[in-house]
């Protein structure tokens, strides 16, 4: 057959087969909006609710659960990447679900995998943080430079903000409950030498038996903090220095133990004291809290509900029956959570903070009924408001070290510290200054336990298609003097809840059953 081609004919077939070669073929429709292939070939729904707005080829979830708006374009999500937000608690994706793009094509867009911090085994829901980790003013040899004028930025609630000598690296002052997203920059960094001398005389100073703490300088923290300003801090390593106060506000302590200052995270600032204490703020919201009346009706209500609960009924049943030493007579409590920042028929993290409190008063009840003596009962929080003194005053309660530090100094060895699931390093403030009677707090694991425990699951994609796991810091670390202390203590777990986390009851080894 023959054809023939003039020239516009061939213009226009040239044209046509320009435009087939440069012609791209359409995503699907799910792709632009967000949507996720599944293993059986279906179509699901969107990775997170929201409103769907294709804009430069992404899809842009807005009006997120979490007030921030989420952009799909690299493959990143935050949560499970199926039908439902943050699928799982710890915001991690395994292998086998790793989100695939559809097209119309047939081929397949591998999504990439990423990795948040999980949720720590210290977080409870109770904590109350601020609306900004502070910066804070050093003055010494390693202080960090001030600004132009001398003095520091202030907020909109009065606050004022300090430069840290690293103004790249902000200072944060607690670990945050909620899931962040980890990438290189932040789950490693390249320390300066200068930072690399003041860990390693840590470490020297730690390995030949140097005291973080004594109960001689947690006393005296905590009164310099009430009367004294500025407040002079001891260094571990390195030199003291000096802290600035600001008038009308609240200070409490905040402990840095040998894993914080030895093997620090990567979020700590150049130049910041290698000290085992500093003070930070206290910018908690109180405007919920009601009379004192109302709250002690409530602990009433959920005193009652502790007791008849399964949890309740066998702490009870662990302290009646499980050798302790019968010449117990205080109970020290820390870090037991506010019961009446916010109304606890409301908040469920409130009402934990009761039962907790409701806990060490089945101790004392479990103690007298045993050994019929009379046990003081104390207790340290820097959250507590004045109508939780005055509700824990009426049930027994004797509160101490209202800046943080000083009730430690009433651990003894006639003492039962009760810390379970702290939001700092009690065992290690404890391992350095007592050998208490017996310790209700966080299990300690073993070296090889407590790596598999704080090893990130997923590893983190570096350059050049290299991979590294990487170490999740905690609140209240099993380090080698903990694990020191309790060689001379029998363990007896409890099982692992939501109001203790994971715990165990420590008593004097060689206790026998015939002290009941």
């Amino acid at each position: 057959m023959s054809h023939k081609f003039t020239s516009e004919s061939l213009r226009k077939r040239i044209k046509l087969m320009k435009g087939m070669l440069s012609h791209s073929e359409p995503e699907h429709p799910s792709v632009q909006i967000g949507y996720w292939k599944s293993n059986d070939g279906t179509i699901e729904s969107p990775v997170a609710n929201g409103d769907k707005s294709p804009t430069d080829g992404k899809a842009v979830y807005a009006n997120c659960p979490n007030g921030h708006t989420k952009t799909q374009s690299n493959g990143h999500t935050n949560g499970r990447a199926y039908g439902s937000p943050n699928g799982r608690l710890n915001g991690h994706t395994s292998d086998n679900n790793a989100p695939n793009i559809h097209r119309l094509d047939g081929s397949i867009k591998l999504g990439r995998r990423y990795e948040v911090v999980s949720r720590k085994r210290h977080v409870r829901e109770d904590i109350i943080t601020g609306e900004s980790p502070k910066s804070v003013s050093f003055k010494g040899v390693d202080s960090p430079t001030e600004s132009s004028d001398g003095k520091g930025s202030e907020t909109d609630s009065g606050d004022t903000l300090i430069p840290d000598a690293a103004s790249t690296t902000p200072r944060i002052t607690s670990f945050e409950t909620s899931s962040t997203f980890v990438d290189a920059r932040t789950a490693f960094r390249v320390w300066p030498d200068a930072e690399l001398s003041f860990q390693r005389q840590v470490i020297e100073k730690y390995e030949t038996g140097s005291k973080l703490w004594t109960k001689e300088g947690l006393r005296d923290i905590e009164e310099k903090i009430a009367s004294e300003n500025p407040v002079k801090i001891p260094a571990f390593a390195g030199k003291d220095y000096v802290f600035e106060k600001e008038l009308g506000v609240t200070y409490q302590v905040e402990f840095h133990g040998y894993q914080a200052l030895a093997f620090p995270p990567s979020h700590r600032p150049n130049g910041m004291p290698y000290s085992s204490l500093s003070l930070k703020s206290m910018p908690f919201d109180y405007s919920e809290s009601r009379s004192h009346e109302v709250e002690l009706d409530v602990f009433h209500k959920c005193t009652a509900l502790w007791l008849a609960n399964p949890i309740g009924q066998h702490f009870y049943s662990m302290f009646m029956k499980l050798p302790l030493p019968p010449y117990i007579n205080k109970i020290a409590c820390f870090d037991l959570g506010s019961i009446t920042a916010k109304p606890a028929d409301t908040y469920p993290h409130i009402r934990q903070a009761i039962y907790r409190h409701a806990a060490a008063l089945t101790i004392i009840e479990c103690l007298h009924k045993r050994f019929g003596s009379k046990i003081r009962l104390y207790s340290q929080d820097t959250t507590y408001t004045s109508e939780c003194v005055k509700v824990l005053h009426k049930k027994g309660f004797s509160i101490i070290g209202q800046h943080g530090a000083g009730g430690f100094a009433e651990i003894d060895d006639t003492t039962l510290v009760f810390a379970p699931n702290p939001s700092f390093c009690v065992k290690e403030v404890v391992a350095d200054i007592a050998q208490p009677a017996a310790m209700f707090w966080n299990t300690v694991l073993s070296p090889q336990e407590s790596e598999k425990a704080t090893t990130s699951t997923l590893p983190l994609e570096l350059d050049d298609r290299l991979t590294s796991h990487y170490y999740q810091p905690e609140a209240d670390p099993d380090t080698p003097r903990v694990r020191g202390l309790i060689e001379n203590y029998d363990r007896h777990p409890f099982p692992v809840t939501n109001l203790f986390g994971s715990v165990s009851l420590y008593t004097r080894s060689g206790m026998s059953v015939c002290h009941a």
